[in-house]
């Protein structure tokens, strides 16, 4: 069962690191046209800021889900270091236990943000503002997943150190 969580995660990394990458690359043409149409056309294009803080605020939420699955969130890890192996796995496990139930509150407050936000329009592209805000439940609906496989495989390594679950 975890080795099927475990490659089912793969596949959603893959989607995570695509839509990182277009969302990236939406928002750097996007600044690029406003910055050549300010400067060569002397015209301003009214929605590209717009587009590209949308583009940015999205490609925050998948990128700090990526960096969670990745171990690449800052952290503090000096005293933790000279602390028995066992007792830093129970560490993590807190962590991420702890991290969890954060992300529940973060998907609840963001999906009542959403729906707050339905009617309202945005200034430029006149486009629903759930758009925009969706990018709160959505990483945190990302990140409470791949939350959910550390504790999974931390836990089976901690009883099972042999066992084929991903080290954390």
């Amino acid at each position: 069962m975890l080795q099927l969580l475990n490659r089912f995660e793969k596949q959603v990394l893959k989607v995570e690191s695509v839509a990182a990458v277009l969302l990236a690359v939406v928002m750097i043409v996007v600044i690029f046209s406003q910055v050549v149409s300010r400067n060569v056309l002397n015209q301003s294009l009214q929605w590209s800021e717009e587009l590209g803080r949308y583009a940015f605020v999205w490609l925050s939420f998948i990128g700090a889900s990526l960096a969670l699955e990745r171990g690449a969130h800052l952290g503090i890890d000096t005293v933790v270091e000279f602390l028995p192996a066992k007792i830093q796995k129970f560490l993590k496990l807190f962590t991420y236990v702890i991290l969890f139930i954060f992300m529940i509150f973060m998907i609840t407050n963001g999906l009542e943000l959403v729906s707050r936000t339905g009617l309202q329009r945005s200034p430029a592209m006149r486009i629903s503002m759930s758009y925009a805000y969706m990018a709160i439940p959505v990483g945190g609906v990302l990140m409470a997943f791949h939350s959910i496989i550390k504790v999974l495989n931390i836990i089976a390594n901690f009883f099972n150190p042999e066992s084929e679950g991903e080290s954390v």
